[in-house]
């Protein structure tokens, strides 16, 4: 596969009055003193609260690109108020200028914050270094176009038939993915035992030209709410780090967001563009679940499934030996029967 082509040629110009030396990612130095960056926020976490000393603490990471190939994690300490205040402001998509931070080595095994290709972490606190919006019009639009941009080589992607093939022994790998989504659902809150406090979670089913629906969890708030925005058959996700897991209640393999999976959204590319052209082309009764023409031996048939679960599972719970198929046994009570109204793109055999 080609690679994707997303480069930029960024001219910075300093509009504040400081003695900062200019840097990119790429040209970082562990130790390195009054710097500043001019970065894209493509992914901010969800912050942290907790009590130090007394007093209402929080902590807070974003990532932050300046080219195609450079990105890096920056952790924000400070006041839980002025943690809120910044989460507020910057989102992503927005440019900031990072002045003076601190700059160290990132421990190889972080499990907390996604895996940037910069081995460096960069650190605000109250004590030392600032964020701050940058409102050039120059350099926003010099930027911004990485929001479109893969993260990585699009040859390191897997099909969503590799990732159903996997089984019980591979919950917990990190994948990475080129995704359509095919049904956008509702969001729904749950109350988190260990806190006591709702938590809204949303579910995406994605597919691929392999595989037309795998179930995509998303648990942060950042992305519940940027998912709210993406259309079902419209919109291509870049997904790296997602983790594998195993729904016992369907019998099937999943998809979850982690602390350390990023999103590029309707990403520049040729595979993109083709599974893009794929998904409009290709009509809706073609991509639906449907039974084969085969006729299956119903005495084979062992699972026993609610008309919920039946409803949830054919929106793309696909299992991972039956591809768009599943055939189960359902005991309910017939309430309308409308042979006129029969949905055209679903078969039905009895």
């Amino acid at each position: 596969m080609k690679k994707n082509k997303c480069k930029i040629n960024i001219n910075f110009t300093m509009n504040n009055s400081s003695n900062y030396l200019k840097k990119q990612i790429k040209d970082l130095n562990a130790g390195d003193q009054k710097i500043v960056l001019t970065c894209l926020v493509i992914s901010k976490a969800d912050p942290k609260f907790f009590e130090f000393n007394g007093q209402q603490r929080g902590v807070w990471n974003l990532i932050l690109r300046d080219t195609e190939k450079d990105y890096i994690n920056c952790t924000i300490w400070n006041t839980d108020e002025k943690i809120h205040d910044l989460n507020s402001i910057i989102s992503i998509g927005c440019i900031v200028d990072i002045e003076n931070p601190k700059i160290t080595i990132e421990d190889e095994d972080q499990a907390f914050q996604p895996k940037c290709s910069s081995r460096f972490l960069l650190t605000i606190d109250d004590k030392r270094g600032n964020i701050t919006l940058n409102n050039d019009f120059d350099v926003n639009n010099q930027l911004k176009i990485l929001l479109k941009c893969p993260l990585k080589n699009t040859n390191e992607i897997l099909r969503l038939a590799d990732v159903s093939l996997y089984d019980k022994n591979s919950v917990g790998e990190l994948v990475d993915l080129l995704v359509a989504i095919r049904y956008n659902r509702p969001a729904r809150e749950i109350l988190v035992p260990k806190t006591g406090l709702k938590k809204k979670y949303k579910s995406l089913i994605v597919m691929d030209r392999s595989n037309h629906g795998m179930s995509l969890n998303l648990w942060s708030t950042q992305s519940v709410e940027r998912a709210e925005n993406w259309p079902p058959l419209q919109t291509i996700l870049f997904i790296t780090d997602v983790r594998v897991g195993f729904s016992e209640y369907f019998q099937t393999i999943t998809l979850t967001e982690t602390v350390k999976t990023l999103f590029i959204v309707n990403p520049i590319g040729k595979e993109a563009e083709e599974l893009a052209m794929y998904v409009m082309s290709t009509p809706l009764k073609d991509i639906e679940v449907s039974l084969s023409d085969d006729m299956i031996d119903v005495n084979r048939i062992n699972d026993v499934m609610t008309v919920q679960q039946i409803l949830e599972k054919s929106e793309g719970n696909v299992t991972r030996t039956e591809g768009d198929q599943f055939t189960a046994l359902c005991y309910g009570v017939l309430t309308k029967f409308d042979l006129d109204g029969v949905y055209p793109c679903v078969r039905r055999r009895w």
